[in-house]
């Protein structure tokens, strides 16, 4: 059985055989179909000789011989039809290229005589026909689009002779540049705009009204607008204006209204706020989701901050509209990353739990099988959020993933992306070391490197161990953290610690000269701050970015017990306590004078004063 299946591809064909000569002849027709056709003769005249048979004809006074010679310059001698008679420029055309010099200069001043000479009956034409050959069925005018073509072949290569049109005709062929159906190159976008820039100097009303008659067309035959890009060079307040007149228009299709506003908050952001308290608001208020999620498409795609603050007291106080707005949304081609990277980390934790309540992850539909659903794209972009915020690699998006993760400990995978997310920040945060700041540390041994908490630690108790030398050296300084009281009556010295804020003056001082000026820490900036309650704020910053913070209080500092630390509150009891001495030191037993166990309250002795070590007071 398979042997005879397979017998035309197994089996060979004698060469002589009836079925060898018919796979032959099917060869041989098939090679003939891909043999190519004869060249047409040449045209008779040439192309050549008929543009200079129409120019003669023009400058003897026909001004229609202008268009016709438009349509012979997309001829080549072996064309057998006309070329691209939507060409906007003639300098690319086949009969422009193949024309010598002196021809060109005979079109370029043919073109400056029918601008001047046909703009009265262009004008007329152009109202009789404003709200008819706008839209989908585009008329073929050769005379106007002829004039078009006139503009910018002078624009090319006579800008002198285009600077002479008085601005009458400028305003007559206004409705025509503004409306010309250009192909969408870059190249001749960007002379379009110079062109239509220079128009709308002398005719800036022409071309609104043209443009306004082009969107009332388009908007009833097509349902969407191919005519703002024509514009977009001349914009101004008057153009925005217009257009934001004509948004407020109910007749407006949906499509329409989005392009028209689209225009407008890209060329101006802050007309965002007065779309938003304005055309959302009212579209809201009166219950047409349709059109008001047609605006927050827009303002959630193009405003800075996609006008948060207007978006979301609806989304979350309205379930019906939050519904409706998320789906209709998914449609949108800018909206899957728009929000992401438009709003906050703590904004986009709350949408995700927004859409969490509306949509349950619960009752999602299965995956996607041929066509996707606005449901089914909803529950991709709601993961899409999740992943946004990991991807940014902040201390923000971790928080933000911390906080859904509380909210919804059900979804076991976000704390897993939660471990990504904090990862990712930890790659992006790391600071490694430099060559300098091996090289200075190694050339000073009293240098530190400080990259965090602990280690700014350190050096600050390296620091109080070389202040408690400065106390008990050769010459006390401890004597200056004590103020002198009048003697009682045994005539005694009496002492008394200076004020919160002397002592804490005392350690800033020498926290700076020690820490700041001697460059104790490499290669960063030291900032000494006072924080709340007499506390000093240690700050150490690279590249202006925060590495490390170390708040420290003074009665760690300050009450020393036996290489221990006594806790802040010794200092607090012991502030209003007066000692009599000779000397603060004979009293006190540690590094600044404080006084002897029997000096202090009851409550304060013995078990009531348990040592802690400096790091465990910190």
């Amino acid at each position: 059985m398979l042997a005879q299946a397979f017998r035309w591809l197994l089996e060979p064909i004698p060469i002589h055989s009836p079925q060898a000569q018919e796979l032959k002849r099917a060869y041989y027709a098939q090679q003939e179909r891909h043999e190519p056709l004869p060249k047409p003769d040449p045209l008779d005249p040439s192309p050549v000789v008929m543009v200079q048979q129409l120019l003669e004809k023009y400058e003897s006074g026909n001004l229609d011989a202008w268009w016709q010679l438009n349509r012979v310059l997309t001829i080549a001698p072996e064309s057998t039809h006309y070329g691209d008679e939507l060409a906007a420029d003639l300098t690319t055309l086949p009969g422009w290229q193949e024309a010598d010099e002196l021809t060109h200069a005979r079109l370029i001043e043919a073109a400056h005589g029918y601008i001047l000479a046909r703009a009265p009956e262009a004008q007329r034409t152009l109202q009789e026909r404003m709200h008819t050959w706008m839209g989908k069925a585009i008329t073929y005018d050769f005379p106007l689009y002829a004039g078009y073509r006139a503009f910018r072949l002078l624009q090319r290569e006579a800008p002198a002779l285009l600077e002479t049109i008085p601005p009458m005709v400028w305003q007559q062929w206004a409705p025509m540049l503004a409306s010309y159906p250009l192909q969408r190159d870059d190249a001749a976008m960007e002379r379009h705009h110079r062109l239509i820039h220079a128009a709308y100097q002398h005719a800036s009303a022409e071309i609104i009204a043209t443009c306004l008659a082009q969107i009332d067309q388009q908007n009833q035959e097509m349902h969407s607008l191919n005519c703002l890009h024509l514009v977009e060079a001349c914009w101004d307040s008057q153009l925005e204006d217009a257009l934001l007149s004509k948004a407020y228009d109910t007749t407006l299709d949906p499509i329409c209204l989005r392009d028209v506003l689209t225009v407008v908050v890209t060329h101006d952001p802050v007309a965002e706020s007065t779309i938003a308290e304005t055309l959302f608001q009212e579209a809201y208020t009166r219950g047409n989701y349709e059109r008001a999620t047609v605006v927050a498409g827009v303002l959630i795609a193009h405003a800075p901050d996609a006008s948060w603050e207007y978006l979301w007291p609806p989304l979350t106080q309205d379930d019906a509209f939050g519904r409706e707005l998320l789906l209709r949304l998914q449609r949108t081609e800018v909206f899957e990353h728009a929000l992401a990277q438009r709003l906050t980390p703590g904004q986009i934790a709350d949408l995700f739990l927004r859409v969490v309540e509306l949509f349950p992850p619960a009752e999602d539909p299965p995956g996607p099988n041929g066509f996707v659903s606005d449901r089914q794209l909803l529950s991709i972009w709601r993961s899409q959020l999740i992943i946004s915020l990991q991807q940014r690699g902040t201390s923000e998006g971790c928080a933000a993933l911390h906080t859904i993760s509380l909210a919804h400990p059900e979804m076991e995978w976000i704390r897993w992306v939660l471990v990504d997310a904090e990862r990712l920040m930890r790659r992006r945060t790391w600071s490694g070391f430099k060559p300098e700041e091996i090289l200075a540390m190694a050339h000073d041994k009293t240098c530190r490197f400080v990259q965090n908490g602990e280690q700014l630690l350190a050096v600050v108790t390296e620091s109080l161990v070389r202040l408690q030398e400065t106390l008990h050296g050769e010459t006390p300084a401890r004597i200056f953290l004590w103020d002198v009281l009048p003697a009682g009556a045994e005539r005694e010295k009496r002492y008394r610690l200076k004020d919160e804020n002397s002592l804490s003056n005392y350690i800033k001082l020498h926290l700076e000269r020690d820490l700041k000026q001697r460059g104790i820490i490499v290669l960063r900036e030291v900032e000494i701050r006072y924080a709340s309650g007499g506390d000093l704020s240690l700050l150490g910053f690279s590249s202006s970015r925060l590495l490390s913070h170390m708040s420290v209080g003074l009665g760690v500092l300050l009450f020393r017990n036996r290489g221990h630390c006594w806790p802040r509150f010794r200092y607090e009891a012991a502030q209003d306590q007066s000692i009599t001495s000779d000397q603060p030191a004979d009293n006190c037993d540690d590094a600044t004078g404080k006084a002897t166990q029997h000096a202090w309250p009851r409550a304060l002795r013995g078990g009531a004063t348990s040592h802690m070590r400096l790091g465990q007071c910190l």
